[in-house]
């Protein structure tokens, strides 16, 4: 980082403890790295087909809509989550549809719902058929 970035890596820690010494530094390799060699290639395939350019833009969010639809009502039946917490959840996930959460806390109660979902669809899926999962045709394949 020293190297790369020198100046995020002469940002002060939280603890004094963490930081720099004097050790540190006598055992530092300075490199010069020429910019021009920051640049990497890639290759091989991609593993997921990449979007067609003319394709509408899609929500970032849009999958876990999606599953957290088909899963909200499972957990309401079934009360693993009280309903206010399954609508909050909702709320917060809708309003952020188009530029994605503001930050991962916001997105908890989103993850309960769709876990508590997902896990009551999955048990009640192994006890009586082997149909495919919500999330499994989220992701495209099947729920095993």
């Amino acid at each position: 980082m020293v190297n790369l970035a020198p100046d995020l890596a002469a940002e002060p820690y939280d603890d004094a403890k963490k930081g720099w010494d004097t050790n540190h530094h006598e055992e530092l390799t300075r490199v010069n790295v020429d910019p021009s060699q920051r640049e990497g290639k890639i290759y091989g395939d991609f593993e997921y087909e990449q979007a067609h350019p003319d394709a509408p833009k899609q929500s970032p969010l849009e999958p876990y809509r999606e599953v957290f639809e088909e899963t909200s009502r499972i957990v309401i039946d079934n009360g693993l989550l009280p309903q206010d917490y399954v609508h909050a959840a909702g709320v917060e996930l809708h309003a952020n549809a188009n530029n994605g959460l503001a930050h991962a806390i916001n997105g908890a109660a989103v993850s309960a719902v769709i876990f508590a979902g997902q896990a009551t669809e999955l048990s009640q899926t192994q006890s009586v058929s082997r149909k495919r999962s919500l999330l499994g045709k989220w992701l495209g394949r099947t729920g095993e």
